[in-house]
């Protein structure tokens, strides 16, 4: 379990079941709500986990929470299959993440957007 307490992805019901476009979608499901409260029943022990999509943010420099580990940079059990920059919005100017400037060398850098990556990784077959 990590420092977010939100509601985690679920699974909506078949969409045969139901009428209408996407008639899965809009019937109420076990575990979701609309108020973004935690379920519990959503977490799994990570030793279960095949994949795991990470977040890394390069600038922020306070140490991470011991149950956020730093997974990408755990090359003993976990190899990345692909990642993509990632604003890290708490290091990007308000300007820079309301209006789209090209990143051109004349735009000053505490006007520049500030990138991590978010990572998916694959656990290592032993």
């Amino acid at each position: 379990r990590s420092e977010f307490r939100g509601l985690l992805p679920g699974e909506f019901s078949e969409a045969k079941i139901g009428f209408g476009f996407w008639s899965g979608t809009w019937l109420p499901t076990s575990g979701l709500n609309d108020r973004n409260e935690e379920d519990p029943g959503k977490y799994v022990d990570i030793r279960a986990c095949s994949f795991l999509v990470d977040t890394q943010y390069p600038l922020r420099t306070e140490p991470l929470p011991p149950n956020e580990p730093d997974y990408i940079a755990d090359n003993d059990t976990w190899e990345i299959v692909q990642c993509k920059p990632f604003l890290d919005a708490a290091n990007t100017h308000i300007l820079a993440r309301t209006l789209w400037v090209p990143e051109l060398e004349i735009i000053p850098e505490k006007f520049r957007r500030k990138w991590g990556q978010h990572c998916l990784i694959q656990r290592k077959r032993v």
